[in-house]
């Protein structure tokens, strides 16, 4: 319980407009006084508006002698805080009517934005279809491995490198930071993270996607440099289904048709209108 209190007093001090999970907030008696606060009546209307937009185990708690007094309370503080802020001159300061403003219109956007956007976006099977199959990037995983690297200048080193490696294969990340000279891995022990079968030139390719995981790869020549490869882990090709991602894509497309009906009502609005710009 002591729990659930403390998340009903933070919920209690919590905007009316947060939103939450809906449910349905008992009717307001707007006749009925729950309490005053010097003079200033807290009704049953104002304690239904402290409701909406809360969860629903808020609003059973509600109901509860227990939950209608905490709530009652937090509506009494509230009533304090603000009639105390108003006799310091805080209610109509700018700062404060600044806020107010910038919050109504963000408001007012949001309507009309819900408004305009209200109509139901038809996406076909087929949109969803054709989607999937214009992006296959997206839904085809190629085979990749991850791999350390330990890069030297020359072969005999690579020789030495490759002895010590083989020797002691869990000492592989430090011999990395002795001896790579590549200074974009060398400092993760030689970690690559995971390659895709063809993003490493053609002879380190084949080299890497051949080796078994925890194998170690003799030298390989690449560029005037030479290569000693890991492989920790190999991750196989994947590619999903279409019905794997339907229900992905038609999300996405719809969001996509919202935002170009945005785009085009907000052209419009320019199109017919006088817009000067100062410099």
């Amino acid at each position: 319980m002591k729990k659930i209190s403390g998340i009903l007093m933070v919920l209690a001090l919590a905007s009316v407009l947060v939103t939450g999970c809906k449910g349905k907030t008992p009717a307001p008696q707007a006749g009925k006084v729950l309490a005053e606060v010097n003079g200033a009546k807290i009704t049953e209307t104002d304690f239904s508006a402290e409701l909406e937009g809360k969860p629903d185990f808020y609003k059973q708690y509600a109901q509860s002698a227990d939950g209608k007094k905490q709530i009652l309370d937090r509506l009494v503080e509230r009533k304090l805080i603000l009639a105390t802020a108003d006799k310091e001159g805080l209610s109509n300061s700018p700062e404060v009517e600044a806020k107010i403003q910038a919050y109504r219109e963000r408001v007012i956007l949001d309507k009309l934005k819900e408004k305009v956007l209200a109509s139901q976006f038809q996406v076909t099977d087929d949109d969803v279809k054709d989607y999937f199959n214009a992006h296959p990037e997206m839904y085809n995983r190629p085979e990749a491995a991850r791999v350390k690297e330990i890069v030297v200048a020359d072969a005999k080193t690579g020789d030495q490198v490759y002895r010590e490696a083989k020797a002691s294969p869990a000492k592989f990340d430090e011999l990395a930071r002795k001896y790579s000279i590549d200074t974009e891995s060398k400092n993760r022990g030689g970690d690559k993270g995971f390659v895709n079968k063809g993003d490493f030139p053609p002879e380190l390719d084949a080299k890497a996607f051949a080796l078994k995981e925890q194998e170690i790869s003799p030298p390989v020549s690449s560029g005037g440099k030479f290569y000693i490869l890991q492989v920790v882990q190999k991750r196989p090709a994947e590619q999903k289904e279409l019905s794997q991602v339907a229900d992905q894509i038609k999300r996405r497309l719809e969001i996509e048709k919202k935002q170009d009906q945005w785009k085009t009502y907000l052209d419009n609005l320019k199109k017919g209108a006088q817009i000067t710009y100062t410099k």
